[in-house]
């Protein structure tokens, strides 16, 4: 019976369980499949490195026209709203327009939502692994007039502070919605 009881106060106590994630909470959470990619200092980026954080990933580009200035911006808002907790929730634009996010130019566009904000790159090898990792699509339509929108998959990925990939979010997901969960995450692993 003591088993039972102890068994079921630590599933309760469990910081990544999915059942109160708002999005699309995994059924079986799973390590975060590492990136693979570089930092836009050009540096390898590992997300073990961000171990006892909520790291939120999307997948997107620096001329995009509305999914991913929003995105940024409501992790932005979610950054300062969490106050002092925010220094512990980091954002990761990982680039799926490669040929016009040079290093610079991904650098510059995340420092107008938040220098701390995290931008990878990669080759297209390498780029191409880390969205089948996550399960990202992306393509560039063959427009023939330069610069074209990038089609790409809109979801934000929550990792938690043991670094399992716990929930997903897609575009109708309240900012309020992700919030509470980096919150609850967050005091858990306080």
């Amino acid at each position: 019976m003591g088993l039972i009881l102890l068994a079921l106060l630590c599933a309760a106590c469990s910081p990544s369980s999915a059942a109160r994630l708002h999005g699309s909470p995994y059924d079986a959470p799973a390590l975060a499949p590492e990136l693979g990619l570089v930092d836009t200092a050009g540096a390898p980026f590992r997300l073990e490195a961000l171990r006892d954080n909520v790291v939120l990933i999307y997948f997107g580009y620096t001329q995009c026209p509305d999914e991913c200035p929003l995105t940024l911006a409501n992790v932005r808002w979610a950054v300062e709203a969490l106050g002092d907790l925010g220094e512990r929730l980091a954002m990761i634009l990982v680039t799926v327009d490669p040929a016009n996010d040079s290093p610079q130019v991904l650098r510059a566009y995340l420092d107008r939502f938040n220098p701390r904000f995290i931008g990878l790159l990669g080759t297209d090898d390498e780029l191409a692994q880390a969205r089948l990792a996550y399960g990202v699509l992306a393509a560039t339509p063959e427009s023939g007039h330069g610069h074209g929108d990038v089609l790409h998959g809109t979801r934000l990925y929550l990792i938690d502070p043991q670094g399992l990939l716990v929930t997903s979010y897609d575009m109708s997901v309240p900012k309020e919605d992700i919030l509470e969960d980096a919150r609850a995450l967050l005091e858990a692993g306080s």
